[in-house]
């Protein structure tokens, strides 16, 4: 089983688009960070930075609710991928792919009323995700 849950801030503003095939995705960061008492008492934070991606109607979601700084808890499953970068060298990823997106009620409340809520559209769920269709 491929499962990861991880909670945390977020880097920045998510980055969306829509492929053209017509199906939107959505990337953004997450920093989560660890907790612990150094040899010396004193509490320490190691910060982890962790790369998503959603697609569909989560990747509208996200670009619609979620922002800089907005404490989220993501579920998905992790993946690995390699890609050749505009020097022509080769590099390796590995990055979420979000299955579900939890947020605090407070920030989903101050946001929806916000934004001008949209009919969803379920039609891409349980689809096949394909590198090929990331259009950045």
């Amino acid at each position: 089983m491929n499962q990861i849950i991880v909670s945390g801030n977020l880097g920045d503003d998510p980055r969306t688009a829509v492929t053209a095939t017509g199906r939107a995705v959505a990337r953004f960061s997450i920093c989560s960070k660890m907790k612990y008492v150094d040899a010396n008492g004193k509490q320490k934070e190691i910060p982890e930075w962790h790369r998503c991606i959603a697609w569909g109607k989560i990747a509208d979601d996200v670009s619609m609710f979620l922002s800089k700084g907005d404490y989220i808890m993501v579920l998905g499953r992790e993946q690995s991928r390699s890609y050749t970068d505009k020097n022509n060298i080769k590099r390796n990823m590995t990055e979420i792919n979000v299955q579900s997106i939890w947020m605090p009620l407070m920030y989903f409340r101050e946001k929806s009323q916000k934004v001008a809520q949209s009919p969803p559209n379920y039609q891409d769920i349980g689809q096949e995700v394909h590198e090929e269709e990331i259009p950045f």
